[in-house]
């Protein structure tokens, strides 16, 4: 299904459409806040600009998976009885799965949770493997500093 809403542009004031979702969202210039014309020069503007940090995951050993798993687990918990009645508990990010093409019993889920106890403030991103444990993974957000090559600092969206 494609959702078209009619949008004002916040820069030069012209009516236009913004396409929310189907064909032709994911277009580089279609934006909520700017029509097609002003959106282009701010991405052309922006193209002379150098990234100064980027995220990068990187591979820990700790916290473990099943670490990973049990936060998820308790955040939705925490959340399932949350008010309004409406909110939803399951408020994760959707990845999508992977199949192994050579055993499709073997499914990877990907999951991104948010560190507890001395791991709090961090962002994990964590793989797991229905049939080969060996595989599983878990990284940490990162910021690579493009300027200095810094990757120290935790990554964290504001």
């Amino acid at each position: 299904m494609t959702t078209h809403r009619e949008k004002r542009c916040r820069h030069c004031g012209q009516r236009y459409s913004f396409t929310a979702s189907g064909p032709g969202c994911d277009n580089r210039v279609n934006n909520d806040r700017y029509c097609r014309s002003c959106q282009g020069e701010i991405l052309v503007t922006l193209r002379k600009l150098p990234i100064r940090v980027k995220l990068e995951w990187v591979e820990v050993e700790q916290p473990t998976v099943e670490m990973c798993e049990a936060w998820e687990k308790e955040w939705a918990e925490e959340h399932a009885a949350h008010d309004p009645p409406h909110f939803l508990p399951y408020g994760r990010r959707i990845l999508p799965c992977l199949f192994d093409m050579n055993d499709m019993g073997n499914v990877n889920y990907v999951g991104i949770v948010q560190g507890r106890g001395e791991f709090k403030g961090r962002q994990f991103r964590y793989s797991t493997w229905t049939k080969k444990p060996e595989n599983n993974t878990v990284k940490v957000a990162m910021e690579w500093n493009m300027e200095t090559g810094d990757k120290t600092a935790f990554w964290r969206d504001l």
